[in-house]
């Protein structure tokens, strides 16, 4: 009985230890955003990439286009937060490598963020009139 006992034990330490050990990774992989590969390569036309990793972030890619004899275009963000807490991770990263967006033509509106509290936009008005 002391035996089986001592089994159990073992091996109810041994799975604590294989999730004490997940945790990090997972802690890594939450603060961490990346665009890597091939990701986006050969794309065309009007590209937008919101990637974030952590907490509270805000984010937003805005277009505007007009054509025509009175063309207007525009363009308006606002992003607010209150009140918003979160811990900061020790460290965050953002990353675009490998062939990521090679060969990519056109209008490329990319936000990336890691971490807490982020806050970004892009915006793009183009109005073509006679």
């Amino acid at each position: 009985m002391i035996r089986i006992a001592a089994c159990l034990a073992l091996g109810l330490l041994a799975s604590v230890s294989v999730l004490a050990d997940d945790y990090p990774a997972m802690l890594g992989y939450l603060t961490q955003s990346r665009v890597d590969g091939n990701a986006f390569s050969g794309a065309s036309g009007a590209i937008a990439i919101n990637l974030a990793a952590g907490d509270l972030n805000q984010q937003a890619n805005l277009r505007a286009i007009a054509v025509g004899a009175r063309a207007i275009a525009e363009v308006d963000a606002r992003q607010s937060r209150s009140r918003d807490m979160a811990i900061a991770p020790d460290s965050a990263t953002a990353v675009i490598a490998g062939n990521a967006l090679a060969g990519a033509s056109g209008i490329a509106s990319i936000n990336q963020a890691s971490g807490a509290g982020n806050a970004s936009f892009n915006a793009v008005s183009l109005a073509l009139a006679q």
